[in-house]
């Protein structure tokens, strides 16, 4: 055993010492790369200082004296609600993180309880001037914890706001200087806003340098108003709404200019028809819709919503050289689903989930046949097809679905031509495509097929 050993160790490096010859520099990039959520987070300060300062002296003092290593601030109430000596000790530990991240910007993360101790609010919102990010969870509409903050943030740029069982009860518009939102209305650097139902209502935000914007909201009131400001420069906005479009008391379709998004690249949407007609998005090229409205019944299918002709109008309209499209759970017949593929030659990807409306006919016009005009969407490479619910089942047919596919098994002669299908995935019912029928093996015949991948998932019957 001991020769077996003695031969080993001969022939293995000194593996600590090639560690140990490691530049400073170097170390510093394996320490940020090693770096989790779960060591981030400020109370696993001490598995943290385990982890890179107890390994040697030499590893100790990088770890400590790397300012980059401390920029995350992630700050959990409930940390604090325990017993004074600890609740000091936790202080301590969080004082010297702060001390530790030097003049760096710092990512900060707060899930404000109701019973935070004022004290510790107070010591990170004394660093507002280096936040360049900030996540802010609360359950309290106001905060005066967090005026501290206000017009003091020069070098912010995304804000995350999330108010959790927010009570509106709580909400005073006596006071507004106290609410949270008001405390990030001066920030001139901002460039990306994401936040959930409560806030819109109550967030001025500073839009010179918006980009991004992303909210859930549960009354669909003021989306007009709130993209106008910014319209001019977005590029990607989230909305989810859910209830139909409506306007304010003091807007009507009638006398509301449609909304010229020229550099809005990116947009996504859950509500109804009535929200894309207001906007005309010449530079759109990802387009994602959910046109339904959820019901009131736990587990319910969710209620589709009409969807094609505001679809037509708005590609008429906008002209867009859109190369994304997903559209989910919404009312579009296959003509107006096909009338919308003529505007988008340039499409490449294509997502179609349970749209109500549709039959197996649409297949027949995006079908290629040899020696005919061009077929619709000549661009296509990724597309996925979900077909459901029990009751559209009744108007598919797997056929029209298989000669599309087949089709574009040839679609491409030469490799200067467009690019040929890439990968399709389907989710058809079981009982339109029994095992061991003609149809079954023309399927898996294609998915035998080199010239592109076809997944196909069976939903029950």
């Amino acid at each position: 055993m001991k020769q077996t050993l003695h031969r080993h160790s001969t022939t293995v490096p000194d593996v600590a010492v090639t560690v140990q010859s490691l530049p400073a520099e170097l170390l510093c990039e394996i320490f940020m790369e090693a770096l989790d959520a779960s060591a981030v987070a400020l109370f696993n300060i001490m598995l943290f200082l385990w982890a890179f300062g107890h390994v040697c002296s030499r590893w100790r003092t990088i770890a400590l004296s790397t300012p980059q290593l401390w920029q995350d601030i992630h700050i959990r109430g409930s940390q604090f609600r325990s017993t004074t000596k600890d609740r000091l000790t936790r202080m301590a530990f969080l004082e010297e993180w702060i001390a530790r991240s030097g003049e760096c910007p710092l990512f900060v993360n707060l899930e404000l309880g109701r019973r935070i101790h004022r004290e510790v609010v107070d010591l990170v919102t004394a660093q507002s001037p280096r936040w360049v990010e900030a996540e802010i969870c609360s359950n309290l509409v106001h905060r005066g914890d967090m005026e501290g903050i206000r017009g003091n943030i020069p070098a912010l740029r995304v804000l995350t706001i999330y108010m959790e069982r927010m009570d509106f009860r709580e909400l005073d518009i006596r006071r507004p200087t106290t609410m949270i939102s008001r405390c990030f209305q001066i920030a001139p650097r901002l460039i990306r806003v994401h936040t959930n139902y409560a806030i819109f209502h109550f967030l001025p935000m500073p839009t010179d340098n918006l980009l991004e914007l992303s909210f859930n909201v549960c009354f669909n009131l003021e989306i007009y108003e709130l993209l106008r400001p910014c319209a001019a420069h977005l590029v990607k906005a989230w909305l989810d709404a859910r209830l139909p479009f409506t306007w304010t008391n003091d807007t009507t379709p009638a006398d509301a200019p449609r909304l010229l998004l020229p550099a809005l690249e990116l947009l996504s949407f859950c509500t109804d028809g009535k929200f894309i007609d207001m906007l005309t998005v010449p530079q759109l090229k990802t387009l994602n819709i959910s046109a339904f409205m959820p019901n009131n019944v736990p587990d319910a299918t969710p209620t589709p919503v009409p969807f094609g002709s505001s679809l037509n109008s708005f590609l008429s309209r906008s002209k867009c050289p859109l190369t994304h499209l997903t559209i989910n759970v919404a009312t579009i017949s296959s003509s107006e689903l096909v009338n919308a593929f003529s505007a988008l030659p340039l499409l490449e990807h294509l997502l179609l989930n349970d749209l109500h409306g549709l039959d197996s006919s649409f297949f027949v016009s995006i079908t290629h046949t040899p020696g005919k005009t061009a077929p619709l969407l000549p661009r296509l490479e990724f597309f996925r097809f979900s077909h459901r619910f029990l009751e559209i089942h009744a108007n598919f047919s797997p056929d029209p679905v298989l000669d599309f596919l087949e089709s574009r098994l040839h679609s491409v002669d030469s490799p200067n031509q467009n690019p040929r299908l890439r990968m399709v995935q389907l989710t058809l019912p079981r009982e339109s495509v029994p095992v061991s029928s003609p149809q079954s093996l023309r399927f898996e015949a294609l998915r035998a097929s080199t010239s592109f991948k076809v997944i196909v998932f069976w939903s029950p019957q």
